[in-house]
């Protein structure tokens, strides 16, 4: 488990959390309605840098700001 700084932020109808090691972790924000459900993970990617800054959502990109650089995913 990572720890995380950084608010997540969704899109998509998906939801991004940034860990502190850099981990960024996409899971689906669609649930089958019953409290306390988990939510699917879609995806699990390594920057491999630390962050502590919240993403920020434009134009179809996710931006993702570590110590060492400025990422951007996206169309």
């Amino acid at each position: 488990m990572d720890d995380y700084y950084a608010s997540p932020v969704a899109a998509d109808g998906k939801l991004f959390f940034v860990g502190t090691s850099g981990k960024v972790v996409v899971v689906d924000a669609e649930t089958d309605g019953t409290p306390g459900g988990s939510l699917d993970r879609v995806t699990v990617n390594d920057l491999r840098s630390l962050a502590y800054a919240t993403p920020a959502i434009a134009e179809s990109r996710i931006y993702i700001r570590t110590v060492d650089a400025l990422w951007a995913f996206g169309e």
